[in-house]
């Protein structure tokens, strides 16, 4: 799986939505995402995981 790093420019951040998981009143992932009005896709703009709860997963 490959990964392209892009930066949008200023005008293109419209629609940002966030959502969050809070635990005992503590936020512990939050997720950033933005739709660009010209292209048919959703951007991760960020992707946060309190350092407690990661690498939690079985592989």
């Amino acid at each position: 799986m490959s990964f392209q790093v892009r930066h949008l420019p200023k005008g293109e951040q419209k629609n940002p939505c966030s959502w969050g998981v809070v635990e005992n009143g503590k936020m512990i992932a939050k997720i950033e995402t933005l739709q660009p009005e010209t292209e048919n896709v959703l951007w991760i703009t960020e992707l946060f995981t309190a350092e407690a709860y990661r690498r939690r997963g079985k592989l």
